[in-house]
């Protein structure tokens, strides 16, 4: 350990107050806690009073002593947020003196940012308003601009839903104005693909697929490594956002909106012959007529469920599944396959077919690979309804999980996220590797689940859910998977009951 009196020789004292004053900082958040007000401790609150007035003594005593230096005035930011003010300073004084040395300080920014949500007394108008004033800089030599995309991240967050932010009045024509201002602005052939990728993907989540169209087929496939960090930071599906780009965006999309509204409608027999119609308007790329086929056949499944019919849901298909969570390969000889990939907690398939209340559903699948690890969380298999892929979390109606155990199989079935699993075990003599069919019901009686042919749970009563879950797709998952454990949707297949 370096001596204190040496460290205060080497660093000059603006410096080490700066240092002081963020490590007060640290503090006072420990303090206090990340919960509400109202469950900060009184001791909890003293503390969080104490070190927050020990960061702004030597923040400020930095500030002054090297406003050229912006982190400081950044820091500062925070420390008048959490309500620790002299006078009639404020959040955006203490951004606008870190933004007078370092235009795009990303300190001042972030935590101005912060400080601008409701939960700080903010407001979304008022978030919007600083979004526009960056754009409306122009400094598009610096990161300003871009300010636009970190707040409308910030409120995707705290909607749960990345595309509402950006359909937001008046947000479309400010992401556009923010892309074509770096677009006009780049100065090698990478940042106009990247910036022509993020126009591609902001219009999309704009609602304007017909500009999010013209970019893709000008520039094609694959995504720069730019456009998949925004998709990722947004938990955006990639198969959900190209389906929609080429359906809504080319030559076909009057037809293709008509056809979903008609399927919307119940009426998927009428919206049948619109799928058709599409193909024959869209453009030979490859691209294109694999969405178009894909989109084809979930149309002929989706009549054919309304139709009351047993309907088999492809696993030879790599496009026909939207693969939103975790690593997911195709086995053309076996079905889908979830690969546990030592980063993934979540693995989801979904396919765009809402089953509606009242359906049974029959899947074949087995689990090979690495075996459980001890004090490891056994792999187990789910079923969703109402997924929506386009939403920062999957809601749920009906889940069922199996824990996949040495010698015995638990399942627990519950109704939301909210409600309280019922659970049972029923003991089977599954060898490893071994084939194990669900057969999933969800009637007005009830929820019930037999495996292999063997009840587990019967007639467990549900709890009312959220209607709107009802509208979203179906999907298989898994969790718990171990590095090299491979989950197999051997098949899956889906009834809708009266």
């Amino acid at each position: 350990m370096v001596p204190r009196l040496a460290l205060q020789k080497e660093f000059p004292e603006w410096l080490l107050n700066m240092l002081r004053g963020e490590l007060a900082l640290d503090l006072a958040w420990k303090k206090r806690g990340s919960g509400f007000a109202a469950e900060v401790t009184p001791e909890g609150w003293g503390g969080f009073t104490q070190h927050l007035a020990e960061a702004r003594k030597h923040l400020t005593a930095a500030w002054r002593a090297r406003p050229d230096q912006s982190r400081s005035a950044g820091l500062m930011v925070t420390v008048t947020m959490a309500g620790d003010t002299n006078g009639n300073e404020t959040p955006r004084l203490w951004f606008d003196r870190a933004t007078e040395s370092t235009v795009d300080s990303a300190s001042a920014f972030i935590n101005y940012r912060r400080s601008l949500l409701p939960r700080w007394g903010g407001s979304y108008r008022a978030m919007m308003d600083f979004a526009t004033q960056c754009v409306k800089s122009k400094r598009f030599d610096t990161r300003v601009p871009e300010a636009l995309t970190d707040v409308l991240e910030d409120i995707a967050a705290e909607q749960k839903d990345s595309r509402a932010a950006y359909r937001m009045p008046g947000v479309p024509a400010l992401v556009r104005e923010m892309n074509e201002g770096y677009l006009a602005a780049a100065d090698t052939a990478q940042h106009r693909a990247d910036r022509f990728a993020l126009l591609m993907v902001d219009s999309w989540l704009s609602g304007d697929c017909r500009t999010a169209y013209e970019m893709l087929e000008a520039f094609g496939l694959p995504m720069s490594s730019a456009a998949q960090h925004r998709i990722e930071k947004l938990s955006v599906s990639w198969n959900q956002l190209l389906a929609e780009v080429v359906l809504y965006g080319g030559p076909g999309g009057d037809i293709a909106r008509q056809a979903d509204a008609l399927e919307q409608a119940g009426k998927p027999e009428e919206a049948l012959p619109l799928w058709q119609q599409w193909q024959t308007l869209t453009k030979p790329q490859p691209w294109v007529k694999t969405q178009g086929a894909v989109r084809l056949r979930a149309a002929e499944r989706r009549r054919d469920y309304a139709n009351g019919n047993w309907v088999e849901l492809p696993v030879d298909g790599p496009r026909d599944w939207d693969r939103p969570l975790g690593t997911w390969e195709l086995d053309e000889k076996a079905g889908l396959v979830a690969v546990g990939d030592g980063e993934s907690v979540a693995y989801t398939a979904v396919y765009p077919l809402s089953t509606g209340p009242h359906f049974e559903c029959r899947t074949k699948f087995r689990i090979t690979g690495t075996p459980v690890q001890p004090n490891s969380q056994d792999p187990y298999i789910q079923i969703h309804t109402g997924f929506k892929p386009w939403s920062f979390y999957a809601a749920t109606t009906a889940t069922l999980a199996m824990d996949m155990g040495a010698k015995s199989i638990s399942a627990y079935l519950s109704q939301n996220s909210a409600t309280e699993p019922a659970s049972d075990t029923v003991d089977l003599a599954v060898d490893p590797g071994g084939e194990i069919e669900l057969l999933f019901r969800r009637t007005d009686q009830g929820l019930t689940l037999t495996v292999n042919g063997k009840p587990v749970l019967k007639n467990w009563e549900e709890t009312p859910g959220d209607p709107d879950f009802e509208k979203g797709y179906f999907a298989l998952g898994a969790q718990g998977l171990q590095v090299g454990t491979k989950l197999t949707i051997l098949s899956t297949a889906l009834h809708r009951l009266p």
